[in-house]
């Protein structure tokens, strides 16, 4: 009817994006990122414990884990500790 765009596929990418920038820790993003797995590994055990509002939303949980580490690796940050990576020659 009004020929608008649909802003879902851009929201879809940049708000994990954006939320590992905000988020960026190694050690709290692998942790999300593990819950996330067990929660695609095992969606029928979730969902019979009674969270299967988190089971609707893994592939999310997953995004934000793996962004969240990844912006974790560039800010050197594992659980709000600085990691020392050896540099390069």
């Amino acid at each position: 009817m009004y020929q608008e765009v649909n802003s879902g596929f851009f929201n879809l990418v940049s708000f994990p994006f954006l939320f590992g920038v905000m988020f960026g820790d190694v050690g709290h993003g692998g942790l999300l990122f593990l819950v996330a797995l067990l929660f695609l590994a095992f969606p029928d055990m979730f969902t019979r414990m009674g969270l299967g509002s988190m089971v609707k939303n893994r592939y999310l949980l997953f995004m934000l884990g793996l962004f969240s580490t990844f912006a974790g690796l560039c800010y050197n940050d594992f659980m709000s500790i600085p990691i020392e990576l050896p540099h390069g020659s």
